[in-house]
């Protein structure tokens, strides 16, 4: 992989202090890109941008906030120069059962996804106008499939996949492109706590017909090939980067049973025969 790829390329990365976020600042930064990781917990975002060097700048923001939004694109451009890459992967999660889901647990969900994708979005085109650029959002596979414990979440993760192509219609006039990726189950903070119980984590592996959860690398390759020229022709784009679970119908248990079965009835069948 060129490590010039992005010269003399300025990318914002929001939830840029850790997991996927932070990755993808990394790897951007690796093929000279020069960073700005933006994160809510502004002493993260600062150590993080330390432990890549000078290359990277962190930034406390609010993507919920437009002031905030706003500050950090005149942050970015005064420190390194108007963004060429915006990469929305700010994100939060949370259960609830639909019938108990809180008002406030539905309206934090969708101001940290939806709202920030389009305030961060807006700014960043506003921005690349006359320059070009390309934006990459982090959506998800439950912008797919239905998840009972998650609805608020799975309705904030669709916004996004379709803010990702309303946005690209509207902005490819101006050369700037609107792609995303949809992780399945990635190992990050976030899922620390679910990935960290043996059954919970054997259960959700039977959906992944590649045997393993994605590490913040895997998602991150994808995000940054969507951010550079080799994808200079794709937009309006959700790539899924889950080892196959959006591409698979059933559980690999299930999907055995039903296969020992069909033989079953295959031998019998040719038993009579």
């Amino acid at each position: 992989m060129p490590t010039t790829e992005f010269d003399d390329r300025v990318a914002v990365v929001t939830g840029g202090a850790s997991g996927i976020g932070l990755a993808t600042g990394r790897l951007l930064a690796g093929r000279g890109a020069k960073v700005v990781l933006a994160d809510r917990d502004g002493r993260a975002a600062e150590d993080a941008a330390g432990s890549i060097g000078a290359a990277a700048l962190g930034v406390a923001t609010d993507v919920t906030v437009p002031d905030d939004v706003t500050s950090l694109v005149t942050r970015a451009s005064e420190h390194f120069g108007p963004p060429d890459v915006l990469v929305n992967s700010a994100g939060i999660v949370s259960k609830h059962r639909l019938v108990d889901l809180p008002v406030a647990a539905w309206d934090d969900m969708m101001a940290v996804h939806a709202k920030g994708t389009y305030l961060c979005t807006q700014a960043a085109a506003q921005a690349m106008e006359g320059r070009g650029g390309a934006i990459v959002n982090v959506s998800s596979i439950a912008a797919e499939l239905g998840n009972p414990l998650a609805v608020h979440y799975a309705a904030a993760k669709g916004a996004i996949r379709m803010i990702t192509r309303a946005a690209a219609v509207a902005l490819a006039p101006s050369g700037i492109r609107v792609n995303a990726v949809g992780p399945g189950s990635t190992v990050t903070p976030l899922t620390a706590g679910r990935l960290s119980d043996a059954a919970m984590r054997d259960a959700a592996l039977q959906r992944v017909p590649m045997g393993r959860f994605a590490e913040p690398d895997d998602v991150a390759e994808v995000i940054c090939f969507l951010a550079s020229d080799r994808s200079r022709y794709v937009t309006g784009q959700t790539i899924y980067v889950d080892g196959g679970w959006t591409a698979q119908l059933y559980a690999a248990d299930y999907a055995r049973m039903q296969e020992e079965r069909l033989v079953a009835q295959l031998g019998g069948e040719e038993g009579r025969s």
